[in-house]
């Protein structure tokens, strides 16, 4: 069972080499404030397992899988020098890879930390932090491994999952749907099969949302907020089934007002008319559907993506 943290940015794509034609989806976890960790010694925690990370590759993406990073102090001294006290820490960094969606543990690893700051033991923790080898092996062959038993699981529940998705779709639950298929590694031989289930439910997810979309567009029209009508019109996909109207909103508001906006506007929709980038352009917004489902599934985590 997860204890009570937040998720701090990197919600990222692990590539575990560039010969690797399998990926997985992972996000970093940071312990809640204590007496040795504030909000500035958790950042500091997270950005040097995120640069762990880029060792291996890393791009956005929305996940069933965190990193769980905790910290144990095993030395604390203080050094009384002068008008500053000097801190000096010794601890051990676990770091567990964890579902979400289950508590399931995937693998784990430790590695020995020490720093030294003045004036609280926060400071100290975040040099701490500052010591991780962001190239020590340890690491590299943790990730690898946990990567190996993530892509195990999902090629051995891969219709279940589908299935799973399948269901919560046909229960009006997208965002559950997208999450579970945005969760998926690519490279599995199924990939095809998940990218077009990612489509058809992106799609029904576009049309239930396209007519609220609508009424906001209708009522920033009303009062002349055109930017603000223009940005809403911008989101609605091509093949939502409202969007020949949201084509004729769009020739309500005047050209003078309109300028470049409109017409970067205009050329982001032809762009989008060529199949394959349309193609990715759903499969990226269907993992932002993901990364909005465990914000709102999962309130015992504070989840903020780069």
């Amino acid at each position: 069972m997860l204890k009570r943290l937040s998720i701090v940015a990197a919600i990222a794509t692990l590539l575990f080499s560039p010969l690797c034609a399998q990926t997985i989806s992972v996000g970093i976890v940071s312990p809640e404030p204590d007496q040795y960790i504030d909000a500035t010694a958790a950042k500091a925690i997270v950005t040097k397992l995120q640069r762990v990370l880029a060792q291996n590759g890393v791009a956005d993406s929305g996940s069933d899988f965190v990193l769980v990073p905790t910290v144990t102090i095993d030395e604390d001294d203080l050094i009384e020098s002068g008008m500053v006290n000097i801190f000096k820490l010794k601890g051990t960094l676990n770091i567990t890879l964890t579902q979400l969606s289950t508590g399931k543990t995937f693998g784990a690893t430790s590695t020995t930390i020490k720093g030294s700051g003045k004036r609280n033991k926060a400071t100290a923790v975040k040099a701490a932090a500052g010591s991780l080898n962001v190239n020590d092996p340890t690491l590299h062959k943790f990730l690898e491994d946990a990567k190996n038993k993530v892509v195990d699981y999902y090629t051995q529940n891969a219709s279940s999952l589908l299935a799973k998705a399948r269901t919560a779709a046909a229960q009006d639950d997208y965002e559950q749907a997208l999450a579970i298929l945005a969760s998926f590694p690519d490279g599995l031989p199924m990939e095809a099969q998940i990218n077009e289930e990612v489509a058809k439910t992106y799609k029904k997810y576009l049309n239930r949302n396209c007519q609220s979309a609508l009424i906001q567009a209708k009522s920033a029209l009303a009062t002349k907020n055109y930017a603000l009508c223009n940005a809403i019109l911008a989101d609605i996909d091509p093949s939502s089934s409202c969007y020949s109207e949201a084509l004729a909103m769009t020739q309500k508001i005047s050209a003078e007002v309109r300028q470049a906006e409109a017409q970067e506007r205009a050329d982001q929709k032809r762009r989008e008319q060529n199949a394959l980038d349309l193609a990715k352009t759903r499969i990226n917004a269907a993992r932002d559907v993901a990364k909005a489902y465990y914000q709102r599934t999962h309130p015992s985590y504070t989840v903020v993506f780069r």
